[in-house]
Formats: structure tokens, C-alpha cells, sequence
């Protein structure tokens, strides 16, 4: 099991005419997993790249459909659990509620970290989570 991160899959998504295919070859036999932040920050991630004219609206539907291709599964564990202990997780890693959440995961489904982040790197190293690579 393998948790990704809104930066590591977008920067597959903006790099890649083949994302999917390419997604899917490296991580086939894999089950993706993230917290439910991930679905909004790689839409606010698209819309801004369009807001930014960086990107054109069919081409950020392109990116959302793929990204909805490779089959990341939401693991909602913070809805579960008090606003403190959200918080009692990311200080003392100096992480935001966001980057938390996905370590919070990874923890939680004793699965690897595939991140960009280098805080959340530092962290996940801290409490012995493994990382992917690529």
C-alpha cells in the first residue's frame, strides 16, 4: 500500500502525456491510498494552473480525469477524531493539518509515503515510515 500525496501525482499528471499509463505500469500492483484532502488540493492545483492560463479548462478536465484514473482510494480517518488530536499530530513534525493527514494515513495502513514534501519526508523518516522513491 502506498499513500500519495496532491504534489507527488500532480507533478506525475503535468509531466506526462501518458500519466495513466505510465501511473499504472510503475504502480499496477499497488493499492493507492490518501487522506480526503487529496481530492480537493489536485483540483485547486488544477484550477489555479487554469486561472493562471497555464492551462486551458479541457485540458484541466483531461488532468482530473486521469487522476481519477489511477484509482487513489480516500481514507477519511480525520473526520473521525477530535480537532486536538489533528493538531497533537502535526506539531511537534511542524507539518500542516494537511501534510499530518497524509502521514496519518500512512501510519494508520502501515504503508509507504510517496511524497514530494520535503518536511513531510523529514517526518515520515522520524517515525519510520517507509518512502517511495522514483
Amino acid at each position: 500500500m502506498i499513500v500519495i500525496d496532491a504534489s507527488t501525482a500532480l507533478a506525475w499528471a503535468f509531466d506526462e502525456e501518458d500519466f495513466v499509463g505510465r501511473f499504472a505500469a510503475q504502480f499496477a500492483s499497488e493499492r493507492l491510498l490518501a487522506p480526503p484532502i487529496w481530492r480537493l488540493e489536485v483540483v485547486n492545483a488544477i484550477l489555479r494552473n487554469e486561472r493562471q492560463r497555464l492551462i486551458t479548462p479541457e485540458q484541466g478536465n483531461r488532468l482530473l480525469g486521469a487522476l481519477d484514473g489511477i484509482g487513489v482510494e480516500i481514507v477519511d480517518l480525520q473526520s473521525e477524531r477530535p480537532l486536538e488530536q489533528l493538531a497533537v499530530f502535526a506539531r511537534p513534525h511542524q507539518l500542516t493539518s494537511y501534510d499530518a493527514a497524509y502521514l496519518d494515513v500512512a501510519l494508520s495502513a502501515s504503508a509507504s509515503l510517496f511524497t514530494l514534501d520535503q518536511n513531510l519526508k523529514d517526518a515520515a523518516g522520524r517515525l519510520g515510515v517507509p518512502l517511495v522513491e522514483v
